[in-house]
């Protein structure tokens, strides 16, 4: 009996001291969009919205974004897709290149990372088709530039590289002197001359 009640004295105490530590157990909220109500002095400072699946903070004032979590995306270009619910707005790549979703554009936050890549389908940000590069603007938005090839000229490439290869190469170039015209020199430089001073081959004397 005395082993029992040193027991539960040790105990009492201990549940008055964890239970002083413990300021409100009520649940989180699940709201039908981002909170916007003020929380009740025993309520919850934490609520998710169900619309996005977000996490929000009460921080005394009012309601504020708890953070995002950073989701990947395979390959090594920028996403593909408007950000929806339980999707974050923060996405790294197979290349370790780093996008942040915002005025809706995904916009390339670690330029030092791994470049995004050329998609040589379809340019991820503006719809556009065929070989590309992409190029960072002055307001940090990664942009396609569409490459085409002239007359002459041809694009071949995947992914990863694009060729650009003259489909007209050099040809041979032959002048061959005719009549009064002769013709001497070699490439790149030569020299037409015509022998026959008024133009005239059938008014000389032979």
């Amino acid at each position: 009996m005395k082993h029992i009640l040193f027991v539960i004295s040790i105990l009492i105490p201990a549940f008055g001291y964890s239970q002083s530590q413990i300021l409100k157990t009520a649940g989180i909220p699940y709201t039908a969009i981002a909170p916007t109500y003020t929380p009740s002095a025993s309520g919850s400072n934490w609520a998710i919205d169900t619309t996005m699946l977000r996490l929000y903070v009460w921080t005394g004032s009012a309601w504020s974004l708890a953070g995002e979590r950073i989701q990947t995306v395979s390959g090594c270009v920028l996403p593909a897709y408007t950000p929806g619910k339980g999707q974050s707005v923060f996405v790294i790549n197979g290349c370790d290149s780093l996008y942040y979703y915002r005025a809706g554009v995904w916009r390339h936050v670690n330029k030092s990372g791994a470049a995004a890549s050329i998609d040589s389908t379809t340019a991820r940000n503006t719809g556009l088709t065929g070989q590309g590069v992409y190029s960072h603007e002055a307001n940090n938005a990664l942009n396609f530039r569409r490459l085409i090839a002239g007359a002459g000229m041809t694009l071949t490439g995947a992914d990863s590289s694009i060729t650009v290869t003259n489909a007209a190469p050099d040809q041979t170039v032959v002048l061959t002197g005719a009549g009064i015209n002769a013709v001497t020199g070699a490439y790149p430089n030569f020299t037409i001359t015509a022998t026959e001073i008024d133009g005239s081959v059938t008014n000389e004397i032979q």
